[in-house]
């Protein structure tokens, strides 16, 4: 089944009345089908002239019916980096970063699912002091949905529109701006007793300058632990053409050491290793693969 379901057992029932698929309004569930996921990482460490510390933490709230799948998710991080320069003075490098993101799929046929998508965020690193995005959303599956509970393989294609704030002047010229945008992906998944594990390719591209692209592929995976505990693996690879928030008055030398902004690169990559805890419906155990991650963010992020 496509939606999200859990198993019951009746007391006393035969072999058939157990191990039912149950949806919304079968069962008494208290958590109503949503399952919230939180997370939270603290990091300090220093010396007698040098001293960080890291701050992060994100929310996931999702519930998931044959027809529809609806999630919020929001993330942020604090950082503040603490140096004593020669001549006795100091510097301090705060920096704050969230986004947010919104979806709503519904699902119109066993191979096709209409999403929209919207989201919020800010990055220092990016220049972006705030940028704000919607879209719509149009995904295929290989398998029919009901028919791969624990696989997939998608195709999905995003268009919306981009908006940017920024904190300094772009190389373009600009301080803020609207930009209409596409987004493609192609993505494997696979839910195992152990885990579950995900592949995709990525690409997006402003409609505005078919020049300015980009192209990732990532994997994730995730280990079960014991009940409701995580331990969580990604890796990114990342192929750049559309690096916008660049700043025209370029950086001083104290930015580059701080690492205070991204600087101009045609290539990133990533990898984090982390925990996480879940909990919520015990009836919510089946996962729904339409429109899995992605979304939201200010920028398709």
């Amino acid at each position: 089944l496509i939606g999200q379901a859990g198993e019951v057992t009746v007391e006393g029932a035969g072999e058939e009345e157990t191990g039912l698929l149950v949806g919304p309004g079968q069962v008494e569930d208290p958590w109503n089908f949503w399952v919230f996921e939180v997370s939270a990482d603290l990091d300090f460490e220093g010396e007698e002239t040098e001293k960080s510390q890291r701050q992060s933490g994100s929310f996931e709230a999702r519930r998931t019916t044959d027809a529809w799948k609806m999630e919020v998710d929001v993330r942020g991080n604090f950082s503040r980096d603490e140096r004593e320069l020669e001549d006795g003075e100091s510097i301090t490098d705060d920096r704050t970063n969230w986004n947010a993101g919104l979806l709503m799929a519904y699902a119109v046929a066993d191979h096709w699912s209409l999403g929209v998508l919207g989201g919020a965020g800010a990055s220092t690193r990016r220049n972006q002091e705030f940028g704000a995005d919607g879209a719509i959303s149009l995904e295929y599956s290989f398998f029919e949905y009901e028919e791969a509970p624990r696989r997939s393989l998608t195709a999905r294609y995003d268009v919306g529109m981009t908006y940017f704030d920024w904190e300094e002047e772009t190389i373009y010229f600009e301080t803020e701006e609207l930009r209409p945008q596409q987004a493609m992906r192609l993505e494997l998944f696979q839910l195992q007793p152990w885990g579950e594990s995900r592949v995709s390719i990525d690409g997006r591209q402003f409609l505005n300058d078919l020049s300015q692209w980009s192209v990732s592929l990532r994997g994730d995976l995730e280990i079960r632990l014991i009940r409701g505990l995580q331990l969580e693996i990604e890796g990114d690879l990342e192929l750049l053409e559309d690096q916008i928030f660049i700043s025209r008055e370029g950086l001083t030398d104290e930015e580059i050491l701080l690492g205070r902004f991204e600087r101009p690169t045609s290539y990133s990559y990533e990898f984090s290793v982390g925990l996480s805890f879940e909990f919520g419906s015990i009836y919510n155990n089946v996962v729904n693969n339409r429109f899995d991650r992605g979304f939201g963010g200010g920028g398709f992020n």
